[in-house]
């Protein structure tokens, strides 16, 4: 119990320390232009005015400005109900105490998730905090609905484990079902990286006794209980996939053939965001503004881990991980999985990424604690995250001026000094987790400043 209450202490004051612009300049009224405001707050003060005049409906058309994809967003956001609860004077500064409770339920449940893994506190509190503060999260914290939608993934995670490895599923059938009720978007998004997950861990926890046949019954019947989960929310969830369906933005959109890819550019925004936080929320990479409207990113420290990750001496966890990076590497590339993942053409399946990152996070730190890596191994890690960072400055005259890139280049420099602090932690063998975790902590930190000094919000006086 000491332990735990240490673990939520420590979040608490790196959760404080990250968003304190936001907390002490701003007075936690932090609202930002766009989005943030026309969607997230405006709907969060409908919905209190709603449940208060009794007067909610499922379907509530004359929000925000009548846009009808936001057709049943009241419900979309169970912690939104909270706002009921807090006076309409003091809903501008709820909205982001809101944001930070999300981002607190996304360490908890991903700590919850990693228990079902591994018994080492170090790396599931290393792959908690990556997931809760991973550069999906600042992006969307816009538009925090998003972020919140992030917390059941770590839950769906657990249960899966808790039906492979104990044959339960009560949890994760409802589980689904309850995020078909608060989000068609997600709950359509959840079942590739569900799958995908799944059939990774049967591998792995029945290594021994593996065989198709037994992959095929277990796996049809993990479908079976998925679609039952889905089920479970139609009553919602077919009204709202039939109004989504008949959507302007995804009905008239025009599917990509499927040999469509991403071209230069685009290859390299998707480079440049695995290595650079979210500066600006709706123009995030400093880099190059090409239209890909999510990022990847998730530290120095998961950029560190992934090369190990090709390393591990398990080879069912080192042959699992190369195959799914390398879908991963294709589906970036060939833009019709982005059509099949969202229905459109866009970055929101990128958390996909981000997930699998934490899960190479926490094999990688369990067989680094028993010395099962090589000097030469880590090395090789070093080697490749120094030539991805001189690629995006080589390549970066095409895209972007030189004065940007050294202004860049001075902004992310304690990012690329906390590379080299991983690296002489691994080459070194150093054992003391407390070093590890100060350096990823400020790497949070550090990241939270930057967004918090590129994006302004909404002066008090506007409310």
């Amino acid at each position: 119990m000491k332990k735990k209450l240490k673990i939520i202490a420590f979040f608490i004051i790196v959760l404080l320390l990250t968003f304190w612009i936001p907390i002490i300049k701003y007075n936690l009224c932090y609202i930002l232009p766009l989005d943030n405001f026309d969607q997230n707050y405006l709907l969060m003060k409908g919905l209190s005015e709603r449940i208060n005049n009794f007067s909610l409906y499922s379907y509530e058309w004359s929000m925000v400005f009548g846009a009808a994809r936001n057709c049943y967003t009241y419900i979309m956001s169970n912690l939104a109900i909270l706002a009921a609860f807090v006076s309409d004077n003091y809903l501008k500064y709820f909205s982001f105490i809101l944001t930070l409770i999300r981002i607190s339920l996304i360490f908890l449940t991903s700590l919850l998730w990693t228990s079902k893994i591994t018994n080492n506190l170090h790396s599931r509190v290393l792959g908690s905090l990556l997931f809760a503060f991973c550069g999906y999260v600042f992006f969307y914290i816009s538009f925090s609905t998003w972020i919140e939608m992030m917390i059941f993934f770590p839950l769906i995670f657990y249960f899966i484990e808790k039906y492979l490895q104990n044959d339960k599923f009560v949890g994760l059938v409802l589980t689904v079902g309850l995020l078909g009720c608060c989000n068609y978007y997600y709950c359509y998004m959840s079942v590739p990286i569900a799958c995908l997950y799944a059939l990774v861990r049967y591998i792995k926890i029945n290594n021994e006794v593996l065989k198709l046949k037994n992959i095929l019954i277990k796996g049809l019947k993990f479908i079976g209980l998925y679609l039952l989960g889905i089920g479970l929310s139609a009553i919602v969830l077919i009204p709202c996939a039939y109004i989504f369906a008949d959507l302007g933005r995804f009905s008239s959109a025009a599917s990509p053939t499927l040999l469509d890819h991403l071209d230069f550019s685009g290859l390299y925004g998707l480079l440049t965001s695995f290595y650079t936080p979210v500066f600006e929320s709706m123009s995030f990479n400093p880099f190059i503004h090409n239209g890909i409207q999510c990022t990847i990113f998730s530290f120095m420290l998961g950029s560190f881990i992934l090369p190990l990750s090709f390393q591990l001496k398990n080879k069912t966890d080192r042959y699992s991980l190369i195959a799914v990076f390398s879908f991963f590497c294709t589906a970036l590339f060939f833009i019709y999985f982005w059509y099949l993942f969202e229905r459109v053409i866009d970055g929101r399946w990128f958390f996909y990424i981000t997930l699998f990152i934490v899960y190479a996070l926490i094999l990688v730190i369990d067989e680094y604690e028993i010395n099962l890596f090589s000097k030469k191994e880590i090395c090789i890690a070093l080697f490749f995250n120094i030539s991805m960072l001189i690629l995006i400055y080589t390549l970066g005259n095409k895209f972007t001026s030189q004065d940007i890139l050294l202004k860049n280049f001075k902004l992310l420099l304690p990012f690329y000094i906390c590379l080299i602090a991983y690296f002489l932690y691994f080459y070194f063998n150093v054992k003391k987790f407390v070093i590890l975790l100060t350096v990823f902590s400020f790497e949070i930190i550090y990241t939270g400043y930057i967004y918090s000094i590129n994006n302004k919000p909404l002066p008090l006086d506007f409310f």
